[in-house]
């Protein structure tokens, strides 16, 4: 195949000037109450219920009914969403007690490989936002950014990366991938080179080392003693080549520990929690329950253990010790489980 020369599709969209108020009774805070607070963290959600912000005790704080998905919120307090309208994505905005259009973008796009250029088109492939990182505010909060693709990370042929200016509404797209075409990488004047690292843990650097308990080598074990320690790597049906801490909660007490890898259409692996103070251990099952005990989890054995793949959004509850799965919190206070309105947001 002769070699193909790269360029770039930019065009614009203009602004959708649609807006209207949040009925229904709902409960609506101050914008300053929508912005992230040190003093009273607020866990934010969206989903076919619309969006939240759920309060450590797991209070609904706001709420819009309009279905959302990969909800963001900027320093300001301003809350970004997206809402799937048949061939358009709509990007819109949650300010006070008003929801606003700001953009909208095709979501069928098809590729003249002779020109490595993108179009949007009615019969093209359907994109979409495959995972919590296809999409976020650029750091200085005057664009948002969208990369939709055919399919997840690990299998897609076609990608479309969008820019939207927050000020104007204006929409700049350009192909990011496909197969037969050479993109260009992103430059240093790209709004949207810089994706922002999702956040895995707020703990005090240093605290684990003051703990009872470690993770080390796969195995869990006190200070004191690695005499009869629990082991935990090694014991899935699939390849553990990754097996280690994934994270660790904001008070340093608890980690999460990524338990086995396999590639193919979406990377499977298993997580469960354990306690640095007391060494118990933590487990989701299939079935929405929770195993907790000083012993390996059984539903690592049975293989029944909560399947978790490469785009499946876990976070720590800020500055609190609870931990989510996909739309479901585990309070590691209580050891209770509980089903969130919607997928939390990194």
């Amino acid at each position: 195949m002769l070699p193909i020369r790269k360029r770039y599709l930019v065009f614009l969209l203009t602004s959708l000037s649609a807006c209207h108020s949040i009925t229904g009774g709902h409960h609506v805070v101050s914008p300053s109450a929508l912005a992230p607070s040190p003093m009273h963290p607020t866990l934010l959600t969206s989903g076919e219920r619309g969006v939240f912000l759920v309060s450590e005790n797991g209070e609904a704080l706001r709420r819009t009914d309009t279905p959302a998905s990969q909800a963001r919120r900027r320093a300001d307090g301003t809350i970004f969403f997206l809402h799937n309208s048949g061939p358009l994505m709509e990007l819109r905005s949650l300010t006070k007690d008003t929801e606003r259009v700001v953009a909208s973008v095709p979501v069928n796009w098809e590729v003249d490989p002779s020109s490595c250029t993108a179009h949007a088109a009615p019969s093209g492939v359907t994109l979409a936002v495959q995972d919590e990182t296809g999409f976020f505010i650029n750091p200085s909060g005057t664009h948002a950014c969208l990369s939709l693709m055919d399919r997840n990370l690990n299998m897609l042929d076609l990608a479309v990366r969008a820019s939207i200016d927050l000020a104007t509404g204006a929409v700049t797209s350009r192909l990011q991938y496909f197969e037969d075409c050479v993109v260009h990488e992103t430059d240093a004047k790209d709004v949207c080179a810089h994706v922002p690292a999702i956040r895995r843990s707020t703990a005090v650097s240093g605290t684990n080392g003051a703990r009872k308990w470690q993770f080390r080598n796969g195995r869990l074990h006190t200070h004191e003693s690695s005499n009869n320690p629990i082991e935990l790597c090694g014991q899935t049906s699939i390849a553990d080549a990754s097996c280690g801490v994934d994270s660790t909660s904001p008070s340093g007490r608890w980690i999460a520990i990524t338990l086995g890898t396999e590639d193919g259409d979406y990377i499977h692996r298993s997580i469960v929690l354990a306690d640095l103070d007391t060494g118990e251990i933590v487990a989701l099952d299939q079935d929405g329950g929770l195993q907790i005990g000083h012993q390996l989890p059984s539903c690592l054995a049975m293989n029944s253990c909560v399947d978790i793949v490469g785009e499946t959004p876990v976070h720590w509850f800020p500055g609190s010790d609870q931990f989510s799965i996909d739309d479901k919190l585990i309070d590691l206070r209580t050891k209770q489980l509980r089903k969130l309105p919607g997928i939390p947001s990194p």
